[in-house]
């Protein structure tokens, strides 16, 4: 029989009753036994959840993980973020080297002596 911590729950998990802002209790089991656990998508496939602040932080400097939606074995958490794939096509959904070129071309006009003279 598997353990509790050797199941991969299905991801989004659901919310327990009461208010819809709360983190679904599973989440934060989850998060004390360990920072990073297997998750199963709608489409049977199975992803990674980083649940704790510093290894997110990590992931998200780590170059072997994408961003990009376009990538084939991309984790969508729905049929319907599938369908809309091409939509979702911003500088933040992309890899460096285009994402720091898309993020180049924005970054003065965004500087806060900028946003501050907008306002």
């Amino acid at each position: 029989m598997p353990q509790t911590e050797d199941i991969a729950p299905s991801y989004p998990i659901p919310r327990a009753a009461g208010c819809p802002l709360d983190p679904p209790p599973l989440l934060g089991e989850l998060r004390e036994r360990r920072a990073v656990s297997r998750v199963t998508l709608w489409d049977g496939r199975t992803a990674w959840l980083v649940s704790r602040h510093e290894e997110v932080r990590q992931a998200l400097r780590d170059p072997r993980l994408s961003a990009d939606v376009r990538h084939p074995s991309y984790p969508f958490f729905s049929q319907g973020q599938v369908a809309t794939r091409t939509m979702l096509e911003s500088f933040l959904r992309m890899d460096p080297p285009e994402h720091d070129r898309h993020r180049r071309m924005l970054t003065a006009e965004f500087r806060a002596a900028r946003v501050e003279a907008m306002r």
